[in-house]
């Protein structure tokens, strides 16, 4: 199987973000994305307050960082 690039993953993502539930949030814990459900709209933020339904590795830095919107 042919590995996807990079353009191809921002791409996907972007699209994802078009039609993610609001319902859901995802939250960064040690390098492992969580899927967190939120039944009363109080999740956002730094305690994940909900359900957890899913974990997902994709590298990434739960850190704040200064980066500009795209």
């Amino acid at each position: 199987m042919k590995p996807m690039r990079e353009d191809q993953a921002i791409s996907a993502l972007h699209q994802l973000a078009k039609r993610w539930p609001k319902s859901l949030t995802l939250f960064s814990n040690m390098g492992a994305l969580l899927v967190i459900r939120d039944y009363d709209g109080k999740t956002r933020g730094a305690d994940p307050g909900g359900t957890r339904v899913a974990t997902i590795h994709i590298p990434n830095d739960g850190g704040d960082c200064q980066f500009e919107e795209e």
